[in-house]
């Protein structure tokens, strides 16, 4: 089967609708990312160090996540609610992600975390269980945030983790107390 996976669906959304006061994030052409890490473009040259411009994207992507926070931080329950609804909107009726998958799929999505100030895609995780898609979650495996995704039912407990309140599933299927299917 097929699994989709989309640990924020306001990635697949952000072009489709105004971003509701959040900065739009920069872009470069592949050219312009050439020249200024000194590469020639030519073909069969090999790239050198790092540049000063790796750093400076690094500098300009931190700056970047820190003004998103400051953004979300920023809006009312109100407005997080409707952005989510926004999103979910976009994906389930826009887009059709959902309906337009076989029902042989997977779909690999998230428990919305309110402290992180996630979009709250609930409606998106309950179309799929309603089209009777194979639904995955993340747990995460160490402190590195690796994770896997394991699957869950329409009805499931999930573990609240500290420090931050995400929802993950527990290692056993909490009907069967079986071990979940990982992916």
């Amino acid at each position: 089967g097929t699994l989709v996976t989309s640990a924020n669906p306001t990635v697949a959304a952000a072009g489709k609708h105004e971003r509701g006061g959040m900065p739009e994030p920069q872009t470069r052409e592949p050219d312009e990312l050439a020249r200024s890490s000194g590469s020639s473009g030519a073909s069969g040259s090999r790239p050198g160090p790092p540049a000063a411009s790796e750093h400076q994207r690094r500098l300009e992507k931190k700056a970047l996540r820190a003004s998103i926070k400051a953004a979300l931080k920023s809006l009312s329950q109100e407005q997080k609610r409707s952005e989510s609804a926004r999103v979910c909107s976009t994906i389930l009726e826009d887009l059709r992600l959902i309906d337009d998958l076989p029902t042989t799929a997977g779909v690999g999505i998230y428990l919305a975390c309110e402290t992180l100030n996630e979009v709250d895609a609930g409606r998106i995780l309950q179309r799929a269980f309603e089209r009777g898609l194979r639904v995955y979650l993340p747990r995460v495996l160490d402190r590195d945030s690796n994770m896997h995704f394991l699957r869950v039912h329409e009805h499931d407990t999930y573990d609240v983790v500290p420090p931050f309140g995400i929802r993950e599933p527990s290692l056993a299927d909490t009907a069967t107390g079986k071990v979940r299917e990982d992916v």
